[in-house]
C-alpha cells in the first residue's frame, strides 16, 4: 500500500531579463529533488485551478506535484 502527498507550485513563473528559460525550469526539479527525500518518489503532475466561491477574478493555477512511497 502506498501513501501520498502533494506541493503546491505556482503554475506561472515570472522571470527577469537576466534569467534563462533553463534557470526557471531549475526551480521545478529543485522542488522535486528537495521533496524526494525519505522514500517519496515524483508521480507526476497535476494543475489545478483555484477560484474563490464569489469571484471568478481571482483565479489561481497551480501545479501539484505528487508524490508517493511505501507505507512501511
Amino acid at each position: 500500500m502506498k501513501e501520498y502527498k502533494y506541493v503546491s507550485v505556482q503554475n506561472v513563473i515570472v522571470v527577469n531579463k537576466l534569467q534563462s528559460d533553463d534557470e526557471c525550469i531549475k526551480n521545478y526539479f529543485d522542488v522535486i529533488n528537495e521533496e524526494s527525500v525519505d522514500g517519496w518518489e515524483f508521480v507526476g503532475i497535476a494543475p489545478i485551478n483555484v477560484i474563490q466561491k464569489k469571484s471568478s477574478k481571482n483565479q489561481k493555477s497551480l501545479n501539484t506535484f505528487i508524490f508517493a512511497r511505501e507505507i512501511k
